[in-house]
């Protein structure tokens, strides 16, 4: 199963074209790079879609279509393409397969967990909402939820859906609470810091090698207490994650899935194993762990 749900604002980084799939949290110098290759991504190479059928996937029923696939796996495409570009390369056609795959069965998990929310009775306030919508337009150093919409139109994205995955948001958050999860304690903040703090005294020093030797000192690497609030957030949002992600594994069991871009995955000995959705479901959605 995927290791990982589009939850909070990362849900909207990614369909903006502002993060790629892969780990969220960055700040600082990575924000700026997100931020500035939002505008090219939308001039990016587009992914050929016309195997991708109509329905991607269904789930108890409810269908993902191809716009929502499309609309969530062109950001990676072409964050994947460039980078290949970059090489002088064309992204092979397997990864382009994964990439479908990881995407699709990304999104089934969402609409399970989003699912087991409204079983629950969980709601989204439109406060709620348009507090999840400014906490993305910071997150990507934007001034405002307006430049917010902006950016999203300029990507053809439209405000209707950026509100409803801002509303996917929240009630993710909720069915996380609703589970229950532990708070970061003071020792794991900690210890995050002290990985960050290794991680961009490293980058600096590599910046200064390169650099043409220099005139100014370098810049100091923040506090632990200025940085305190957003590893904060950051382990919050993972152990909110794992929770979710093991509440989705149990809904797999009993769920009638069917997933047009399931790709069957070689074990160490080379033949198929477990499918791109990590249950081993079959269209019914039922399977052995």
């Amino acid at each position: 199963m995927s290791k990982k749900l589009l939850s909070s604002a990362a849900m909207l980084a990614l369909v903006l074209g502002l993060s790629a799939c892969g780990d969220s949290g960055d700040s600082g110098e990575g924000s700026e790079a997100n931020a500035s290759s939002s505008s090219s991504q939308s001039a990016g190479p587009e992914p050929d879609l016309s195997d991708v059928p109509d329905v991607v996937a269904t789930v108890n029923g409810e269908e993902i279509s191809k716009d929502d696939f499309e609309t969530r796996y062109q950001p990676a495409f072409q964050s994947s393409a460039q980078q290949a570009q970059m090489q002088g390369q064309e992204l092979p056609e397997e990864q382009r397969k994964q990439m479908q795959a990881q995407v699709a069965t990304q999104m089934i998990d969402t609409e399970l967990a989003l699912q087991e929310a409204k079983d629950r009775d969980l709601e989204a306030s439109d406060d709620e909402i348009e507090a999840q919508l400014k906490e993305a337009a910071e997150q990507q150093q934007l001034s405002s939820v307006d430049e917010l919409m902006s950016t999203a139109e300029e990507q053809g994205v439209s405000e209707e859906f950026l509100r409803g995955n801002a509303e996917d948001s929240v009630l993710l958050e909720k069915l996380a609470e609703d589970l229950g999860y532990e708070e970061p304690t003071e020792k794991e903040l900690k210890e995050a810091y002290k990985q960050q703090k290794q991680q961009m005294e490293s980058q600096m020093e590599a910046q200064q090698s390169q650099g043409s030797g220099g005139s100014s000192s370098a810049p100091e690497v923040p506090s632990f207490e200025d940085q305190r609030d957003s590893i904060e957030k950051e382990l919050t949002q993972q152990k909110q994650n794992e929770v979710l992600v093991a509440e989705v594994k149990k809904l797999k069991k009993d769920a009638d899935i069917e997933n047009e871009l399931e790709v069957e995955e070689p074990d160490s000995s080379g033949s198929p194993s477990e499918s791109s959705s990590g249950d081993g479901s079959s269209s019914e959605g039922s399977g052995e762990e």
